[in-house]
């Protein structure tokens, strides 16, 4: 399931698209620090609660399929019962 997810997801790397806010975050204390300011710290998104890894894959797994191909729905002659004998 997650070879399938990454093969449908991959794309080619583009570095451009990431900038590095840790790097950023720590020039900019530098300069407050050479300036005399008082250092001011950046607050931190709190982490994101922990997934079941599995549901994760499959709901992206069934995201990426319906991007990537629409479904079309089956129809069904109705439910079948188990006769009593």
């Amino acid at each position: 399931m997650a070879k399938k997810l990454i093969e449908e997801l991959a794309a080619p790397f583009k570095p451009q698209q990431f900038e590095d806010e840790y790097r950023r975050n720590v020039e900019r204390l530098i300069e407050q620090k050479q300036k005399g300011q008082k250092i001011t710290t950046v607050k931190q998104p709190k982490p994101a609660a922990v997934v079941n890894i599995i549901d994760a894959l499959q709901r992206s797994l069934q995201k990426s399929t319906k991007q990537a191909k629409p479904r079309t729905a089956k129809k069904t002659a109705g439910k079948r019962t188990r006769s009593a004998a």
